[in-house]
């Protein structure tokens, strides 16, 4: 069973991908009751069917996590457990993706930080502290008042974002980005 073939509220094992691009299989999940391409439409936005898919999952968990199917749920359907791997898998994925482009950025901007810097990053990340490794990074660039590349800005953002993370200096490294002269 491939990650693309899951229920992206409930983590149970389709056998069909809920969207294949920008078309749904207008099937259902038995286990949460999901309708893909009704209940999940969101105009077309995948940022807000994400939000909704975590929406309906609470709801599911607060209703007790029922099987939703006129067809009997498999023998061993376990909702919890189905729920845990589905999350191990998820969180995997992210912090994998996580991981790979802190370490990037601190290659890429080795040359511009300050002594030091890259190598403290580079080792919380290694022990899993991406808070902290992109704090540092954020500080180093802010209190050297090293120039940025808009690009540059554009993955710090999304890291940020990745992260759920709201306290970081956007506006001080706003101030950095420096765009090529034409």
């Amino acid at each position: 069973m491939t990650q693309e073939n899951v229920c992206p509220v409930c983590g149970y094992a389709l056998g069909f991908q809920p969207w294949q691009g920008a078309s749904s299989s207008d099937e259902i999940c038995p286990s949460c009751g999901i309708q893909f391409g009704y209940d999940d439409a969101a105009g077309g936005d995948a940022e807000s069917r994400g939000r909704l898919y975590s929406d309906w999952r609470g709801e599911w968990v607060a209703a007790g996590m029922p099987w939703r199917s006129k067809v009997p749920a498999p023998r061993r359907w376990n909702p919890e457990q189905q729920l845990k791997s589905f999350f191990r898998s998820e969180y995997a994925v992210l912090w994998i993706e996580l991981e790979r482009r802190l370490k990037k950025l601190i290659v890429d901007l080795t040359p511009q930080l300050p002594a030091g810097a890259e190598g403290f990053a580079a080792e919380l990340i290694d022990h899993n502290e991406f808070g902290v490794a992109f704090d540092t990074l954020a500080d180093a660039l802010v209190e050297a008042k090293v120039p940025i590349s808009p690009a540059t800005f554009d993955e710090l953002s999304e890291l940020a974002r990745l992260m759920e993370y709201e306290a970081w200096p956007e506006g001080e490294l706003r101030g950095l980005v420096r765009h090529r002269d034409r």
